[in-house]
């Protein structure tokens, strides 16, 4: 299915005609080579710069709106949303299902235990600014892609360098006391050499309001700079040097979550009770009880990557890709919105369930990365056949080591320097205690890969691809965990007892791992054109997510092996021409994959003082199908109604019990058997007319365009009243005067769910399990105004 945005369209569009002639110069690079949007049979949507200025995507996590196979996981914030198609998620630990790509390279990695999903690995802050496009690509992609992509990929092609002399600076504002500044200027220095530079800065206040005198008094709050330096060198006709080199300085307080249940049956449901009550009346829509003093989250990361490309001749095509890049993430916060009061004989003390944080001077993620992709592309039998091959290098490696520190079922007055109570535990059996993990990771990545399509005849196409990827990932963590047999609190004085975790059985508390997993993937498409605006197809694709290790998970359970993944498509795509011109894209899809990576929860019933931990075991076994539909129609020269729909049918259809290693011998898995797999509604649906404006041009253009987008349930979390999120109905609109009175000055409106919707974004839900359930929730209407100087 390929789907271009409604802007998109609208600024070559003065004739219902246009958007047709339109769609025929849209150029893609899905296949690594470029090709016109609807000769490429497979599952597209394309979303231009303009798309995402005019609907004020700036994030991830606001991609969603406009994609429907496309959901997010906003688990952590917006900051580390990761992607999920088709029903192909990410869990903590694991490697993305979804590859996303910057200039033809993949986003570097987290690096340290869960840090692959806090950051790295998705579109960050400072990613969506001067782009040519984002395109979406749906289903395995198991030749030219092939890391991990079993959910699909997004391609970010940022703008290159042009012999244009050309830019644009950009003002935002809003409420929130949002500001936003951005702008790009393109510079041809001579023939054989281009520059191009932008830049992009955001603040804005957050929307959730700490109830607590704990840390900050907001949550989800915005402020990041970020800048990107492009140069194209071409030092003969046949050979072309292209640079970009970026650099992202995040830095909020990032998020925190909801109490919004709660058991009083249960220990820690009492405590959740309790907050509650006191909270009282205080509690809002968008409010939360942190406990942690230092939250924040600050993400910095660069990259560099140089692509060369040589036309040897008219029929061979050599290019290579070669990239360096950092990455450090420091995350402190809580996990699911406690802050527990605990009466001791000091006054009423924190009693922490969980949280996470960073130890002193030590990041969550600091992780190098470097890939090297020597390619090969050509032309042959007469212009029959066309064919690429290459080879592909990835290694990511800690810079420096790594950790994470969080309390367990203790009270705490500053659990990062070690200031704790065991309230729980006697002198002869400690409980409560605060664990820290240092450590190092490393990926090695290899691949080889060809793919070639051959004109059977004028009108069917074969294309048959094959790749071999060999994954190796290696982790070296120290795990302690601090015990607490005195008062550690004035005026008694108390040296905490360090131990190694318990079931860790060497002297120095050290688990060394290493996870190797190999596969080849690959597919087979078969295309056929009824004639040049009706092309239909059918694929079959084999994929493939490494094994790896989750370093911070459960003791003698940190390593999981791959999973393999078939994946069947059949597809249509249909430019319209006429009164009514645009174009209708359908596409059915079944999905079948094994050795499901699954996320659950270990428990230790031979020791209590063993913190309840989060891990991976390969139980799982599942199928999706559905069917995508895509069209954006001209209905009248005034009028264009761009419409997407996914209809998603998912089924965990067995969980082969596990018994989990080591002192860890209970597992239970977040889904259960038979549900549906999580953040995959049934229905999905966006739905966005734009009317332009009938007036004169020597006033310029005028649009007003609105977005309907219609979320059904989603399970997110085990089982009961809290495990899904509701279906929800949003609305955005935007207002554009382009060219104001022909100047080279764009004015505009927009407006971000419009009804003010109060609506959950993710759910931990440990009502059965421990008593509570926390949430936290998507963004209130937000409003504000851009000015666009261009010249």
């Amino acid at each position: 299915v390929a789907t271009i945005g409604v802007p998109t369209a609208a600024c070559a569009a003065d004739s219902p005609d246009a958007v047709s002639a339109d769609l025929s110069e849209v150029v893609v690079t899905a296949r690594r080579v470029e090709e016109r949007l609807q000769d490429v049979p497979m599952s597209i949507t394309v979303l231009s710069q303009r798309d995402l200025t005019d609907y004020n995507i700036s994030s991830a996590g606001d991609l969603a709106a406009y994609v429907p196979a496309l959901s997010v996981s906003n688990q952590f914030g917006s900051d580390a949303s990761s992607f999920v198609i088709r029903g192909f998620s990410q869990d903590i630990g694991t490697s993305p299902t979804v590859g996303t790509y910057f200039g033809d390279v993949v986003a570097p990695r987290g690096g340290f235990g869960g840090a692959t999903i806090h950051a790295g690995e998705g579109a960050g802050p400072g990613s969506l600014f001067d782009l040519e496009n984002v395109e979406v690509l749906k289903g395995p992609q198991g030749t030219l892609f092939g890391r991990n992509t079993t959910g699909g990929a997004i391609l970010l092609v940022p703008q290159k360098p042009t012999s244009k002399f050309e830019g644009y600076l950009e003002a935002s504002g809003g409420d929130y006391d949002m500001e936003r500044v951005q702008g790009a200027i393109n510079i041809p220095i001579s023939d054989g050499l281009r520059i191009r530079a932008g830049f992009d800065q955001q603040t804005r206040n957050g929307y959730i309001t700490n109830l607590s005198d704990i840390g900050p008094k907001t949550f989800n709050d915005v402020s990041y700079i970020a800048g990107r330096l492009s140069v194209v060198a071409n030092p003969t006709p046949n050979l072309e040097n292209y640079t970009i080199a970026s650099y992202t300085n995040s830095n909020n307080n990032g998020t925190d979550t909801q109490i919004v249940a709660c058991n009083a049956a249960l220990a820690l449901g009492g405590f959740a009770c309790g907050q509650l009550a006191q909270e009282g009346a205080r509690r809002g829509p968008y409010t939360v009880d942190n406990s942690v003093p230092n939250a924040t989250s600050h993400i910095r990361q660069w990259q560099v990557i140089n692509t060369t490309t040589w036309n040897s001749s008219d029929a061979v095509t050599f290019k290579n890709i070669a990239s360096v890049s950092g990455i450090r993430v420091i995350n402190d916060g809580g996990l699911f919105g406690d802050n527990f009061q605990l009466p001791t004989p000091f006054g009423s003390l924190p009693f922490r369930f969980t949280a996470e944080d960073t130890p002193p001077d030590t990041p969550l993620s600091s992780q190098g990365s470097i890939s090297e992709e020597p390619r090969l592309t050509g032309r042959a039998l007469d212009g029959k056949l066309d064919w690429q091959a290459g080879l592909y290098y990835e290694y990511s490696y800690p810079i420096g080591t790594s950790g994470s520190s969080g309390p367990n079922q203790i009270a705490c007055s500053d659990f990062q320097n070690l200031r704790c109570l065991d309230v729980l535990g006697t002198p002869g059996n400690l409980v409560g205690n605060v664990g820290r993990r240092y450590g190092k990771i490393s990926y090695r990545d290899y691949g080889v890969y060809a793919q070639d399509t051959f004109a059977i005849t004028t009108n069917w196409k074969l294309t048959t691809g094959i790749r071999y990827s060999y994954d190796v990932t290696s982790a070296n963590t120290f795990r302690y965990a601090f015990y607490f047999p005195t008062s550690n609190f004035p005026p008694a004085t108390g040296t905490p007892l360090r131990r190694c975790e318990s079931g860790v059985t060497t002297a120095d508390c050290q688990i060394s791992d290493r996870q190797k997993s190999d596969a080849p993937t690959g597919l087979v498409n078969l295309q056929y054109s009824f004639n040049e605006d009706l092309l239909s197809y059918a694929q079959y694709a084999r994929g493939y997510r490494q094994g790896g290790i989750l370093s911070t998970g459960p003791i003698d359970n940190e390593t999981y092996q791959p999973e393999h993944l078939n994946a069947y498509e059949i597809g249509l795509k249909a430019t319209i021409k006429g009164p009514v011109s645009g174009f209708v894209n359908a596409a059915v899809f079944y999905n079948d994959f094994t050795s499901q990576q699954i996320q659950g929860t270990f428990v230790s019933t031979v020791d209590p003082s063993v913190p309840v931990n989060a891990g991976i075991l390969n139980a799982g076994k599942s199928r999706i199908y559905g069917f995508d539909l895509d069209s954006s129609l001209m209905l009248t020269s005034f009028l264009r109604l761009a419409t997407a729909y996914t209809y998603l049918d998912s089924k965990l259809v067995k969980i082969t019990p596990q018994q989990p290693n080591g002192i860890y011998n209970v597992f239970g898995p977040n889904e259960p058997q038979g549900s549906e797999l999580t953040f995959s509604p049934h229905h999905k649906l966006s739905i966005t007319p734009t009317v332009l404006l009938p007036v004169d041009r020597q006033l310029g253009k005028m649009s007003v365009g609105v977005n309907y987008l219609y979320t059904g349930r989603q399970l997110v979390f085990d089982t009961g009243p809290y495990a899904y999120l509701p279906t929800t109905h949003l609305l955005n609109l935007n207002a554009n005067w382009e060219s104001v009175y022909s100047l080279p000055l764009d004015l505009e409106f927009f407006m971000t769910n419009v009804t003010n919707l109060h609506y959950p974004n993710y759910v931990d839900n440990f009502l059965e399990l421990f008593g509570f359930t926390a949430q936290s929730f998507g963004p209130p209407r937000m409003y504000g105004g851009r000015v666009r100087y261009h010249f």
